[in-house]
Formats: structure tokens, C-alpha cells, sequence
């Protein structure tokens, strides 16, 4: 089964064996991940190149050609990474293969799943299943990490940006399974990480808070729940869950509520990006 890289620069993988393919190849392959469906190759050189009107149909069918041989070479079936269908004239249409899964896509499952777990009350479990998403998410630390080799194209912006908000998820649902299991200096060491890449975010600093007050850390957890009811304030947001929270930890009681509010699942897979109808071309080239 074909496995491309997304939390970070493209990389795929047959049955675990590595295949090198050139920078504009990966391109390629990560926009037709990125934008499910058929896509006529005059609308993938949109898609990638810099100056799409310098590049003939013949070079696109180069770089296809490459791709195949390369793949062909390592013992393996091209047509389960891409798929090629002809469409009139020297044009064809490409779509990626269904078999395809990305290491962004398995990590969005696992928290799926994770999530699923902790709405169950099954803290250990959620755990054991955030931890594995948080090892995909490791390498990433930035948002501009994730899809690095492509992500100053357009095609590229939405998939990075929900990949980045499936990392904030999965974590952050962690660190409420952490807190769950009485994990919560773990949980306080995560949640600091988070709220430095998500400072805005409620529910960081509510587990935030939670948490410090749970490692006997009360003044700081005091000071972030009156900074959060600041900033909610300043937005024109609800700002009392805050102060209700502030209240609860003067007072040397924060109950469970505080731990897990709603937990909406992602979208799984990567979402595709809306493009014009996927035969639709230019018909100059």
C-alpha cells in the first residue's frame, strides 16, 4: 500500500520501503492528495507550478512517465499511487489511487478515535490512542512544517490548516486524558506547550488551569484563568466559565466539568479543496 508524507516534507513509501522521487513529482502527488478527484493536467500545473504557462503538455507527461518508471523499478504498481485517463488530444486526467494514506490522514483517525474514547469515559484507552497521533505529530512543532514542500501554493493552504488544527485537537485531548488519570504535572508540561502555540484557544487554557491547580500550582492557575477572561472579555465572548473557574480554584475545588467540554471529531480524511469541475481547462496551452 502506497504512504506519503504530509507532517513535513513529502516522502512515500511502498510496504515500508522508501522510493525517491524528484521535488515536482512530490508536488504532484501531494496536490492530487490534497484535491480529491479527477484533475485534467492543465489544472494540476496550476496547481504547482510557479509559471504554469511556461510548462508544455509534454513536460507535464515527463515528469508523469519519471514517476511511473521510478515506481515501476522498486518492484512496484504505479497505478496504485495515481491513476491516468485520457481525455482527448495530448491531455490526459490524474486522480490519486484510493489505497493512498498519508501520515496526516492516520494521525487525524487516531485522535478521531482518542476523542471518541474520552466522550466514552475511557480515559486509559483515549490515552493509549492520543499518544500514538501525538507520535505522528512529533516531527511538527510550526505550522508551516506540515506539507513544507508545497506550503506557499494556494492548493496547499486549507489541508495545511486542518492538519494544524487536528494537532491542536489531538493534544489537547491528551492532556485531558492525562488530567483524567491523575497524570497532571504531564498534563500542566503539555498544556504550557499548547497554550504558547494556541493562546487564544478556551479550551487550553480551561484544561490549562485545571491542571495547575491540580499540581498545586494555585497561583498560576489563577492567573490564567483571570488573563483568559481578559482576552474573552476583549473578543465580546462568554468570559463567566472563566471567572466561574477562577472562583472554583480560590475556593480549592475544581470539579470534573472543567475537564472534558464537547468534543467535535475531525474531518477524516484531509478535506479537498473546492476547484473548478475536474475536466475544466484553459484549452491554451
Amino acid at each position: 500500500m502506497p504512504q506519503i508524507g504530509t507532517l513535513g516534507y513529502f516522502w512515500l513509501r511502498y510496504d515500508d520501503k522508501l522510493i525517491s522521487l524528484q521535488p515536482m513529482q512530490g508536488k504532484i502527488i501531494t496536490a492530487l492528495h490534497c484535491n480529491r478527484g479527477t484533475h485534467h493536467q492543465d489544472t494540476l500545473i496550476d496547481m504547482v507550478w510557479e509559471y504554469p504557462r511556461r510548462i508544455s503538455p509534454a513536460t507535464f507527461r515527463t515528469h508523469i512517465s519519471r514517476m511511473r518508471r521510478t515506481i515501476m523499478r522498486a518492484g512496484f504498481d504505479s497505478d496504485m499511487l495515481f491513476t491516468t485517463t485520457p481525455v482527448g488530444g495530448d491531455r490526459n486526467a490524474y486522480g490519486i489511487g484510493e489505497q493512498v494514506q498519508s501520515d496526516g490522514d492516520r494521525a487525524i483517525s487516531l485522535g478521531n478515535i482518542g476523542m471518541e474514547a474520552l466522550v466514552r469515559g475511557e480515559p486509559e484507552q483515549a490515552m493509549n490512542t492520543l499518544r500514538q497521533a501525538a507520535e505522528l505529530w512529533k516531527p511538527v512543532t510550526r505550522q508551516d512544517q506540515i506539507l513544507a514542500g508545497v506550503a506557499d501554493l494556494t492548493f496547499a493552504v486549507p489541508a495545511i490548516k486542518q492538519l494544524w488544527e487536528a494537532r491542536r485537537d489531538a493534544l489537547t485531548k491528551l492532556a485531558a486524558a492525562e488530567l483524567h488519570l491523575g497524570l497532571d504535572s504531564k498534563a500542566a508540561a503539555d498544556l504550557h506547550r499548547l497554550a504558547a502555540d494556541w493562546p487564544e484557544d478556551r479550551e487550553i487554557a480551561r484544561l490549562q488551569a485545571t491542571a495547575l491547580f491540580s499540581c498545586g500550582r494555585l497561583e498560576e492557575a489563577a492567573d490564567v484563568c483571570k488573563s483568559a477572561a481578559a482576552k474573552a472579555r476583549a473578543a465580546c465572548m462568554d468570559h463567566q466559565v472563566f471567572l466561574d473557574l477562577h472562583r472554583d480554584i480560590l475556593n480549592g475545588i475544581v470539579p470534573l466539568r472543567h475537564l472534558t467540554p464537547a468534543l467535535p471529531l475531525l474531518g477524516s480524511p484531509v478535506q479537498p479543496v473546492a476547484q473548478p469541475p475536474a475536466l475544466c481547462h484553459r484549452g491554451t496551452r
